[in-house]
């Protein structure tokens, strides 16, 4: 072929690849599949409707009389003769036995299909012991076993245990014993009608050696008739955990294959999934509402290491940032959970994830908008970024960074600031035409010259006007960029954000409204008319903040006369809202009752202000019927204690009556005070370093206690090293929450770190690490005493005195010290008395439990306090040899 023919054919598949290529459908890149049961189940119900029609021919063929077949030859012959056959008693019954047995293996088979995909019954048989141990109850850790599988989003499921039924039909039908007929009927009909398709065995393993992960399970998931997969065996410190773990491990493997995989696993359906996955996300949920907030915090970034893209766990980590006053690391999780849902600003292609999942991830982003309008509409939010611009540690530095593209990014998306940047862009776009309407003109009656001349004037023209929308939607509004780097922002930046906050809910109110015109037989998750009363609460807001420098209260003439007319104002905004039916849910009722509170915050006439709090009370009441007792009860904390919205509210008597009628207690509910958060998180930290301590002597106890002639000496340098490890996380949580260090405060990861690593130091030890959770704000002040900044105070000196006494008296040598010392030798050379080695346990023990006593110790008594954990220090320091042990 010559090389004319060779470019005719190249030029030909390249005018074939640009046609094509606009119309080709694209190429996802898609995780791990199960197999599909598609044509299964077609195959399956081919062979149903052959069985019947089988049956239809054979019953006309018997019940018809004898047949006449028109002419003669070979084929009416062998016709005539084959329908003469089938009228045989024998043959027709042969023929009907084997029509009944294709229809009822095809019936058997679809409905396994059936009971697999829904799910039915799941039987777990009790477990099998490991060989020669008899201390095991299998039956209980199979119970266990079996009430995990319960709780995990799986309320469908029935466990049976019970024995492995057959996998074979001709088997379960030579199963049946009964000699008479109706039994025989009865076990024909059993293994048609199979009651579980489903069955997880279990094995229990243990290792011989002594080593942390001991106990262990291996799972076999099988559905039947033919299908299994044998899971990885699972290991763990306790039988407990192993249950738990082995538990995730079957679900991960079931849920994928069930019509029940929605929610947050809508997008998994059908697609192998992480077993890690699936417990973190359920431990975090389980974590976060125990209260224990840093480790569910763990959890939340666990799972996202195998589903980064997830809205529901992004969503559960923004919840749970929430709870723990992380309001910028929520704004950019939220933030990100609407960014990331279109890559390079376009939307994901609808082949990409099946309906049910995009529905849901529609449902997640509708819920992330409006936490977004209701973080940048706060209190809370100013006064946390004005922390983080005063702080200079290395971590804030790179916090502060990021917080400020996400405020400038979000806040440039908004309202007037948008209206500008376009009114720029149509300003430099005019001009730019108005030019090119001049050269065209000059072109049409110019030589060739000037038209090859003009053209290039038209492109330099439209490069530059590309570069100029470019550089002018790339350039922050110079106002709002100098707020928020401004190093103590107060009123002007609240106002900002406030509208930034206005807009973006009216934005959200449109798109609810769009897509439920698009989707009228949905499930509402959330209501446009919840989000127009959040904008009226912030137009509220607004005008408050406008209002402050203009006209002060001592200032006014007729104060009364104009808050009347502000709550007329606020009235009708509520009405505006649901002018036909009213407010219909909890939601709406809930912030309109904040757009009455927050007007109490200004301290307005006391007429006017029981007429605010009788108006926030009767919404709530109205908002309450709306609610179950269920939904309430979960309520209860952030409505009566934690709601900045509603502090001026909680101060009035209507409050109190509206949670005596609706939330009734033991005791009367306390007022909340300014700063319990800070308590609460000062609390939390002294309540930490207690179990730390508290693990860590339980742990030195134990081993001065089981030290015997059989030690092995070999494990004593991984102690100290534990030990040398621990005390810096001690350290750095009694820095960040100490008075010196109050303004920067301690990181959440650090937080998240020490968690961690003591649970793991206690796991390999043979100890038990039980993270304390917060304290509610009410449980806090119900306890009376002194108030809030008194006792926030009094644990900042104690934690201070603890840093100070361990900076300044080291309790272990650094790490390389002890890499080098041979610690487990005396001065001599020798191995150390095993008695000497108990007494440094026991000190070791003696220690950690006078940290722990002495954090519950008065600050009355200080130098007491700094004595004592000096001479604990100084015992255990002048009792442990490396430090007379040669280094060499």
């Amino acid at each position: 072929m010559s090389a004319d023919s060779h470019n005719a054919i190249d030029r030909l598949q390249d005018i074939w690849s640009r046609i094509r290529g606009p119309l080709a459908r694209p190429q996802y890149r898609r995780a791990f599949r199960y197999p599909s049961q598609r044509w299964l189940r077609l195959r399956f119900t081919m062979g149903l409707l052959l069985a019947l029609t089988l049956l239809a021919t054979l019953g006309y063929a018997v019940g018809k009389s004898a047949p006449k077949i028109p002419g003669s030859g070979f084929p009416h012959d062998v016709l005539d003769a084959e329908l003469k056959a089938i009228r045989l008693p024998a043959v027709a019954a042969v023929l009907a036995l084997l029509s009944v047995m294709l229809g009822a293996w095809s019936v058997r088979r679809l409905w396994l299909e059936y009971l697999a995909s829904w799910p039915g019954t799941i039987n777990v048989p009790d477990f099998a012991l490991p060989p020669g141990e008899k201390d095991i109850s299998a039956s209980q850790l199979t119970t266990a076993f079996r009430n995990r599988l319960s709780t995990l989003r799986l309320q469908s499921t029935a466990l049976a245990p019970g024995p492995l039924p057959a996998s074979n039909f001709l088997d379960v039908l030579s199963a049946d014993e009964s000699g008479d007929s109706v039994g025989k009927v009865v076990g024909f009909v059993r293994a048609t009608f199979p009651s579980s398709a489903l069955q997880i065995s279990g094995q229990l393993l243990k290792r011989e050696h002594r080593t942390a992960e001991r106990y262990g399970i291996s799972l076999q998931v099988t559905r039947l008739p033919d299908q299994g997969s044998l899971l990885d065996d699972i290991w763990d410190t306790s039988w407990d955990r192993a249950v738990r773990r082995a538990a995730d491990a079957a679900i991960a493997t079931i849920l994928p294959r069930t019509r029940l995989c929605r929610g947050p696993w809508a997008g998994w359906r059908g697609y192998v999934m992480p077993a890690e996955l699936l417990a973190a996300y359920e431990q975090a949920s389980d974590l976060n509402s125990e209260r224990r907030y840093y480790a569910a915090l763990e959890s939340c970034y666990r799972a996202l290491e195998h589903d980064p893209l997830n809205r529901a766990v992004r969503l559960e980590l923004g919840k749970v940032q929430e709870q723990l006053r992380l309001f910028l690391d929520a704004l950019g999780t939220y933030d990100g959970i609407i960014t990331a849902g279109k890559p390079a600003g376009r939307s994901l292609p609808r082949g990409l994830y099946r309906r049910a999942a995009r529905m849901e991830r529609t449902r997640i982003e509708h819920i992330a908008k409006f936490r977004l309008v209701v973080l940048l509409g706060g209190r809370e939010l100013v006064p946390q970024w004005k922390r983080l611009q005063r702080s200079t540690a290395p971590e804030d530095v790179k916090r502060r960074a990021d917080a400020e593209e996400d405020l400038l990014r979000i806040c440039a998306e908004t309202g007037p600031i948008r209206r500008q940047r376009e009114a720029r862009e149509r300003t430099a776009r005019d001009e730019h035409r108005a030019l090119l309407v001049a050269i065209r003109a000059g072109r049409r009656w110019s030589s060739p010259l000037a038209r090859s001349e003009a053209r290039k004037q038209i492109a330099e023209a439209r490069r530059r006007d590309a570069r100029t929308r470019e550089a002018v939607a790339s350039t922050p509004d110079a106002y709002l960029l100098k707020q928020i780097r401004d190093p103590n922002p107060g009123r002007e930046l609240t106002i900002e954000l406030t509208r930034a906050a206005r807009y973006r809910a009216e934005d959200l109110r449109r798109e609810l409204r769009r897509w439920r015109v698009m989707h009228p037989l949905r499930r509402v998750h959330l209501m446009a008319t919840t989000v127009a009363v959040t904008g009226a609460c912030l137009d509220g807001r607004l005008e408050a903040l406008e209002a402050r420098d203009v006209q002060r209260p001592s200032e006014r003439q007729d104060s009364e006369r104009l808050e009347s007319e502000r709550l007329e104002s606020m009235d009708a905004r509520v009405r505006a809202c649901a002018p036909w039916m009213g407010l219909r849910s909890w939601q709406s009722n809930y912030n309109a009752a904040c757009l009455y509170a927050l007007a109490l915050l200004d301290k307005p006439h006391p007429r006017m202000a029981h007429k605010l709090a009788t108006r926030a009370v009767e919404c709530l009441a109205l908002g309450a019927s709306f609610a179950d007792s269920g939904y309430l009860a979960g309520r209860r904390d952030w409505l009566t204690s934690e709601d900045p919205d509603l502090i001026g509210l909680r101060m009035r008597p209507e409050f109190s009556r509206f949670v005596s009628m609706y939330f009734p207690s033991i005791s009367q509910k306390p007022a909340l005070e300014r700063g319990v958060e800070s308590l609460a998180a000062a609390l939390y930290a002294r309540e930490l370093l207690r179990d730390i301590a508290t693990g860590w002597a339980a742990v030195w106890r134990r081993r001065s206690h089981e030290l015997n002639s059989a030690f092995d000496w070999s494990a004593l340098p991984e102690w100290w090293r534990a030990e040398a490890e621990a005390w810096p996380l001690v350290q750095s949580i009694a820095r960040g929450t100490s008075s010196r260090h109050r303004g920067r405060g301690l990181d959440w990861r650090t937080h998240v770190q020490v968690i961690s690593t003591q649970r793991r130091w206690h796991s390999d030890h043979g100890a038990e690490f039980d993270e304390t959770c917060f304290q509610r704000h009410d449980e806090i002040l119900r306890k009376g005493g002194p108030g809030s900044k008194v006792e926030r105070k009094r644990i900042a000196r104690q934690l201070d005195i603890l840093s100070d006494v361990t900076e300044t008296a080291t309790p272990v040598p650094p790490l390389h010290e002890i890499g080098r010392s041979p610690i487990w030798l005396d001065s001599k050379g020798e191995p150390l008395p095993l008695k000497t080695v108990k007494d440094i346990c026991r000190r070791r023990g003696l220690l950690w439990d006078c940290v722990s006593r002495s954090l519950l110790a008065d600050t009355r008594q200080e130098s007491e306090f700094r004595e004592s954990l000096l001479d604990a220090l100084a015992r255990v320091r002048n009792h442990e040899p490396w430090f007379a042990a040669p280094t060499a």
